[in-house]
């Protein structure tokens, strides 16, 4: 077995021990306190907010109440997801399945997941005046 990169081990325990926590702990469908600091300023949803209700959500299967509070939160679970299995699927295999990807798809991959959730932004920010 290949030996993991301190970089690897540390992505690995974060985000599993964030799908864990998800997986596990209840969340309120309407909880009494606001975490989010622009939805407490301005009473406005931002972009994320209902994010990890609906991680939460949708690790325990129950897809269309997540897609209620986040439509967006199947590609960040997939995200989330692909992090933890790359790495795993790293170690498994000696190192030997090569798991990079190019700097263009990665770029390009990165710009539109900030244009969509940007224009979801808008149209929250805009059907909540």
């Amino acid at each position: 077995m290949v030996k993991l990169e301190t970089a690897d081990n540390c992505r690995l325990f974060v985000v599993g021990t964030l799908l864990l926590g998800l997986a596990l702990l209840p969340f309120p469908q309407n909880p009494t306190y606001l975490i989010c600091g622009f939805r407490w300023l301005t009473g406005i949803p931002c972009p994320f907010c209902g994010m990890t209700r609906a991680l939460s959500l949708l690790l325990k299967g129950q897809w269309n109440l997540a897609l209620r509070f986040h439509p967006l939160s199947p590609i960040v679970l997939a995200i989330l997801l692909n992090v933890c299995l790359s790495v795993v699927l790293r170690w498994i295999s000696n190192g030997r399945v090569p798991l990079a990807i190019s700097g263009r798809v990665r770029y390009a991959a990165w710009s539109s997941l900030v244009f969509v959730f940007s224009a979801f932004g808008v149209v929250r920010f805009l059907t909540a005046l």
